[in-house]
C-alpha cells in the first residue's frame, strides 16, 4: 500500500496530539484552568484556520444546528480530556483512555450500521487498545495509587472523541473540511462557555473551572 498525502497528514496528527497533554501539564501547574486552556485553544485557533482557509468561510442557517452540535461534543471532548490530567491522571495513563477512542468508533459505526463489525475488525481495534493500556502501564498500576475521576474524565474523552467523529461524517459535500472545522470551533466557543456557567453550579475547583488573568 502507498503512503498517501492522507496518511502523512494523519502522522502529523499524531505528533500534534502527543504534546496536548504535555503543555496542558504545563498550564495547570501554572494555574491555568481545564476550562480556560479549552476555550484559549479554541479562541486562539479560529484565526489559524481562517487564514488556512483563506478566508473562504461560510456557514447556512440550516446548518446551524449541526455545527452547534459539532461543537458542544467538541469543546465536551477537549474539556474532559484536559480535566483527567487536573485531577491527577498520569499523562501515559490518560493517554491510553483517550485512545480506547478507536474501540468508541467501531462501535458506534455497528450499532448505526455504518460499517459492519466483524471478527477480524474487531481483534485488530481490541489489540490496539491493549496495546495502548499496557504502553501506559494501567494494567501494572493498582487502581488506588490512581485518581478515579481523572481515570473517568480520561476515559469520557475517548467516548467523546468517537462522537465527534461520528458528527463530522454527517458534515455536508457543500463544506469543505477547513469550513467545516472554522464553523465548528466557532459555535465551540459559546459551548464551552456554557459548560463552564453549568459545572460552576456544581463546583467551583479553580484547576477546573476557574479563570486566571
Amino acid at each position: 500500500m502507498a503512503f498517501t498525502r492522507s496518511h502523512m497528514l494523519l502522522v502529523l496528527a499524531c505528533f500534534g496530539f502527543s504534546f496536548i497533554l504535555i503543555f496542558s501539564t504545563v498550564l495547570k501547574n501554572a494555574g491555568v484552568s481545564s476550562l480556560q486552556q479549552v476555550l484559549f485553544r479554541i479562541v486562539l485557533a479560529l484565526p489559524l484556520i481562517l487564514a488556512l482557509a483563506r478566508g473562504r468561510v461560510k456557514i447556512e442557517k440550516g446548518d446551524l444546528l449541526y455545527f452547534a452540535a459539532s461543537g458542544l461534543v467538541f469543546s465536551a471532548f477537549l474539556f474532559t480530556a484536559l480535566s483527567s490530567i487536573v485531577f491527577g491522571c498520569p499523562v501515559a495513563v490518560a493517554t491510553a483512555l483517550i485512545y480506547t477512542q478507536p474501540f468508541f468508533t467501531a462501535t458506534l459505526a455497528a450499532l448505526t450500521g455504518r460499517e459492519r463489525m466483524n471478527t477480524k475488525r474487531f481483534t485488530i481495534v481490541s489489540i490496539g487498545v491493549f496495546g495502548a493500556f499496557l504502553v501506559s502501564g494501567l494494567l501494572t498500576e493498582p487502581i488506588s495509587s490512581l485518581s478515579v475521576p481523572g481515570l473517568f474524565l480520561a476515559l469520557s474523552a475517548g467516548l467523546l472523541y468517537a462522537v465527534y467523529l461520528y458528527i463530522k461524517r454527517m458534515l455536508k459535500a457543500t463544506y469543505t473540511p477547513l469550513q467545516g472545522l472554522f464553523n465548528t470551533f466557532l459555535l465551540a466557543v459559546p459551548c464551552t462557555l456554557f459548560l463552564g456557567l453549568a459545572l460552576k453550579a456544581f463546583t467551583s475547583n479553580p484547576g477546573f473551572v476557574g479563570f486566571s488573568m
